[in-house]
């Protein structure tokens, strides 16, 4: 196989990657939701390190199904990846160690 055949069936494939990849972002993040609220904190945050190429399709996904579950939802962009905040409280929480 040459590089233009592999480059051609990884963009075919990409939307598989890209569906596992929003799973275990989910359980992941659903997990620290679990976690963090036993504690009684409001909200989390999670850095995303997914290569450029799929980053955007997956936080897209991943702000669309926590806002839809009524989450508050923030994306910002660090120098190598990009962080997802998460918050469930009807304010912020002036007690929150985050």
């Amino acid at each position: 196989m040459n590089a233009a055949e592999a480059r051609k069936l990884s963009e075919q494939n990409s939307s598989k990657l890209i569906e596992s990849c929003f799973k275990k972002s989910v359980n992941n993040i659903d997990d620290l939701i679990k976690a963090t609220s036993k504690i009684g904190e409001f909200s989390v945050r999670s850095n995303l390190t997914f290569s450029s190429n799929i980053r955007d399709a997956i936080i897209n996904r991943l702000v669309v199904h926590y806002q839809d579950l009524g989450y508050h939802v923030e994306v910002n962009s660090l120098p190598l990846s990009k962080s997802i905040s998460i918050s469930w409280g009807e304010k912020e929480d002036p007690t929150s160690c985050n």
